[in-house]
């Protein structure tokens, strides 16, 4: 009787066996999805910053996610400020009771994408909105990015149906419009600025009454509209994109033709952020994961 006992337990052994073993295997699955993804948005972190993506520090993310995991691949598509990286991580996965089905481990991988793009939205901008046509634009975004060359964007010119480079946005269409606009030139604006919204604002660089002064030599980050209607006061204004700048220097007396801002572009990140999936790149870009073990869009 014992023996036949015996025998009716070991199936029952087996299978509790196959099921503990299959536990430990889905937890240490899950924690290897959560490593190549950790491992992935670090790297893409590390490209936009440093221009190299799969540096020893941003992977060792893998191995702190899920312990003994390796990297057993990471690659770059596309180019450091529009782009994806992509890191592959797996693990050996040992059963407890492996002897009993024949099977000593398991292996475990899992491939995460992460995607760089333009920010879709911010906090902070100076309310002096930039013309996406306006040529040193035009030449900061045909150079890659890389150009330090100087430009002076003045008032002449047009944009869609505005008049001049600039326009100077009422993020809040409050009254105290002055108070608010120099506030916002000294120190951003507090509120969320997102991509395809609409404000209304005058063409042209700001009045001399605006003190510009206050933002030479600082790095600052403008919208950049990309179409307007209506006239002057009354412009509404799209935004399309953002730009980051140094304010060299700024000129607002005199005529048209002789107000200008000199700025020199150059590169922005914001870990985290929304992306906008439909914004010009000026250069303003983020990341964030598009693809996890085959599932998500990357394009």
């Amino acid at each position: 009787m014992s023996a036949l006992t015996a025998l009716a337990i070991l199936p029952i052994v087996a299978v509790t066996a196959v099921g503990v073993d299959s536990g430990r295997v889905y937890v240490e699955n899950q924690r290897v999805k959560t490593a190549s993804e950790a491992g992935a948005v670090a790297a893409a972190g590390a490209w936009v910053q440093t221009g190299t993506a799969c540096t020893e520090r941003a992977l060792s993310f893998v191995e702190v996610n899920a312990g003994d995991s390796t990297v057993s691949d990471c690659s770059t598509a596309g180019t450091r400020y529009s782009g994806v990286v992509t890191v592959s991580a797996s693990k050996d996965v040992s059963a407890l009771f492996g002897n009993l089905v024949g099977r000593e481990s398991t292996t475990v991988d899992s491939t995460a994408s992460v995607r760089v793009r333009p920010v879709g939205g911010m906090n902070g901008l100076r309310p002096t909105a930039l013309c996406e046509n306006s040529p040193g634009l035009v030449a900061w975004r045909a150079s890659g990015f890389s150009t330090t060359q100087i430009f002076s964007v003045d008032f002449s010119g047009t944009c869609g149906d505005i008049p001049g480079n600039w326009g100077v946005l009422d993020f809040d269409g409050e009254s105290n419009r002055t108070v608010d606009l120099q506030t916002w030139i000294n120190s951003g604006y507090p509120g969320l600025v997102s991509i395809g919204q609409e404000f209304n604002g005058d063409p042209g660089i700001p009045s001399p009454a605006l003190n510009m002064d206050s933002v030479v030599g600082e790095t600052i980050t403008v919208p950049v509209f990309d179409r307007s209607r209506l006239q002057g006061s009354t412009s509404v204004f799209h935004v399309s994109s953002f730009v980051q700048m140094e304010v060299i220097a700024v000129q607002l007396n005199g005529s048209a033709s002789s107000r200008n801002i000199s700025v020199r572009f150059k590169v922005g990140s914001l870990s985290g952020a929304r992306i906008g999936e439909s914004a010009s790149n000026n250069g303003v870009v983020t990341w964030s994961p598009c693809q996890l073990d085959g599932r998500g869009d990357c394009s």
